[in-house]
């Protein structure tokens, strides 16, 4: 069974299944939705022909009425997945695709390559670790290192979604916004307070990442749990861009002000190397 609290995002086998909230597959389970499956179909037949096929072609290859391969082939138009050549009428992959496949192959290489660094980073501080992405308005973590206490924190498991606004995680994945971008998202999410400690005002919440920026970390005291102090990191990639970020997440009981600048230095320490590696140059 997969977690109640995962997204699950399963393509294989000419099988998808998305689901938001709450889910339960069984791995044995054959569960086949008939639209789907020959959407996919779909994308699979066009994808073998380098010249790229018209409606007709489609529809016979893959035993369907023209008029259902073309209302399809239109829903995928729309979403960018197929592309007409305007002169030959052709269908061929479209860019939503390749921008999907280098997500995707993004995604596997920053894990793969942050993890030894985090199991570092583990070693020296035996507390909660989250290495995360930015998936539309949520931050979305992909990997996790349990602290090593017995009283440990609670936080976001891998695949689930949390807020950008009110995380350490979440706001270091926010430094690269312009000001228009970030008033723009927080105006279109719903901003809740988690407890008494959640920066609610927009300015407010652009003021403090707008510092977190300057001081090189992000930090969330107490604002998205209570009792949980959370220090976070950006981890940039070979175009100087924002891929995803770093954080560690301490009960109330072992923080302190010392504590606070030990995590500080070894969190950003480690996005550092994290970014060299997968080819970021510090200016």
């Amino acid at each position: 069974m997969y977690n109640l609290n995962e997204i699950v995002f399963i393509l294989c086998n000419k099988n998808i299944f998305i689901a938001k909230g709450m889910l339960r597959v069984a791995e044995k389970q054959k569960v086949r939705i008939q639209s789907v499956d020959r959407i996919l179909d779909i994308i699979e037949e066009v994808s073998k022909e380098k010249h790229g096929l018209s409606i007709s072609e489609i529809a016979k290859r893959l035993d369907l009425q023209v008029s259902t391969t073309y209302n399809l082939i239109g829903t995928l138009k729309t979403r960018d997945y197929i592309h007409q050549d305007p002169e030959t009428k052709r269908y061929f992959l479209g860019v939503k695709i390749l921008s999907l496949k280098n997500i995707y192959v993004e995604n596997i290489e920053i894990k793969s390559t942050a993890l030894p660094l985090l199991e570092e980073l583990h070693e020296e501080i035996p507390e909660t670790i989250h290495l995360s992405i930015c998936q539309g308005d949520h931050m979305v973590p992909i990997a996790r290192l349990d602290s090593k206490y017995s009283v440990r924190v609670d936080t976001v498991y891998p695949g689930n979604k949390g807020p950008l606004y009110c995380t350490a995680t979440g706001r270091a994945l926010l430094f690269q916004m312009s000001d228009q971008e970030l008033t723009s998202l927080l105006n279109e999410i719903d901003i809740v307070s988690y407890t008494d400690h959640t920066l609610t005002n927009i300015d407010a919440i652009k003021e403090e990442i707008e510092k977190s920026k300057k001081r090189g970390y992000s930090q969330d005291m107490m604002e998205h749990q209570d009792d949980v102090y959370c220090i976070g990191a950006p981890i940039y990639n070979y175009d100087n861009k924002i891929i995803a970020s770093i954080s560690i997440s301490v009960p109330s009981i072992r923080f302190s002000p010392f504590e606070k600048e030990r995590l500080i230095e070894n969190v950003t320490r480690t996005a550092d190397k994290i970014s060299a590696r997968v080819g970021y140059e510090k200016s």
